[in-house]
């Protein structure tokens, strides 16, 4: 019997939205035939070089005035009588999917926002209102699925056609155990305005007897504005450009705690990734990242620090330094949160439910 045929599409793939759509695939390949359509991003091709031979891969357009009408177009000529479901990852790629699906008879068409574009700090407040305006528009075509809790409480607000389904990974035993004694802070992501790398700088300023780590490759033009602001980075911080996933897990165990001072997400990977991994984290007041964190009195959390300004994250990172009981309680806590929230074998079973109409 032949499998029904899903066309998956994003936009960025590259980073969280491409482990995210890569580990999806993985979870139905079994059942369905796969083909994903993308755009390239930096860092796209450390993805295609691992990515699933079973599965096809189209590029789409990524440049070009018309590249959104032109990728539109593309999906909608690769949907066949067999196709049984779209599904796009991210603002753009769900208006590809939306919108080519329009007159098709697709059975399921699914948006997954992987962080609202409207909820961009970086565009003006007009460009923002079109992103909503569009959002709300389209909302009745097919059925957002949201990564997050914090997403889909945003997502309710105009959408009836929605569910949530979190983000999910492989979850350890046991916390990471160290080998050394040497206190270590470590941020993983694209070097952008979003991530906050600015905000980074400061706090590891502030913070000179500590080691900073960064993964992740640059926004070339930010990266040239962050340094007219900062010439000469501190001699503590540590740039690594790209790790392979074992590399990169491997340096995240060995360090003390994860400093993420993101502006806004959709739910972070690297933050899930933390906890599957039982390390504390230092975050942003951004309510996806709050998700990670699990509240036990007012403005606390027993798995780490939520933080509104730099003075925050010094006083955070500084005392899980310096209180040792305080950093194993957390460990602990991170990873009972991943296990009861963001387990990968209890996310399964929702995705393949949800994709034979059952959720």
């Amino acid at each position: 019997m032949a499998k029904k045929k899903i066309i998956q599409v994003t936009e960025c793939f590259a980073y969280g939205t491409a482990k995210s759509l890569k580990q999806l695939c993985e979870l139905l390949k079994d059942e369905y035939e796969i083909t994903v359509c993308y755009c390239r991003r930096d860092d796209s091709d450390n993805e295609i070089k691992h990515a699933d031979s079973d599965i096809k891969w189209i590029e789409m357009y990524s440049d070009g005035r018309f590249r959104h009408l032109k990728n539109i177009l593309m999906v909608r000529r690769l949907i066949e009588s067999s196709t049984f479901a779209l599904h796009g990852h991210s603002s753009f790629a769900g208006l590809y999917v939306r919108i080519a699906a329009i007159g098709k008879h697709v059975p399921l068409v699914l948006y997954s926002p992987r962080g609202y574009a409207f909820l961009r700090q970086d565009l003006n407040i007009f460009i923002r209102f079109i992103f909503l305006m569009a959002e709300i528009l389209l909302s009745f075509l097919g059925r957002t699925v949201t990564c997050g809790k914090s997403e889909f409480n945003i997502g309710k607000r105009f959408s009836r056609h929605i569910c949530n389904i979190n983000n999910s990974v492989m979850i350890q035993d046991q916390p990471a155990q160290r080998s050394d004694d040497q206190f270590r802070v470590i941020s993983v992501g694209r070097i952008c305005y979003q991530k906050g790398f600015d905000i980074f700088i400061q706090i590891a300023k502030a913070l000179k007897d500590k080691e900073f780590v960064w993964v992740g490759s640059a926004d070339p033009q930010y990266m040239d504005a962050v340094m007219k602001q900062h010439p000469s980075l501190p001699d503590n911080i540590k740039i690594i450009t790209y790790s392979e996933q074992g590399e990169l897990f491997s340096r995240m165990t060995h360090s003390s705690v994860v400093l993420h001072p993101s502006r806004w997400e959709g739910l972070s990977r690297v933050l899930i990734e933390s906890l599957s991994l039982g390390l504390p984290i230092v975050t942003s007041t951004c309510k996806q990242n709050l998700d990670c964190l699990l509240p036990q009195a007012e403005g606390e959390y027993s798995n780490g620090f939520s933080c509104e300004n730099i003075s925050d994250y010094v006083v955070a990172i500084d005392k899980l330094q310096h209180d040792p009981e305080m950093l194993a309680n957390m460990k602990n806590s991170s990873l009972n949160l991943a296990k009861s929230d963001f387990d990968i074998n209890v996310v399964k079973t929702q995705w393949l439910s949800l994709y034979r109409g059952e959720y």
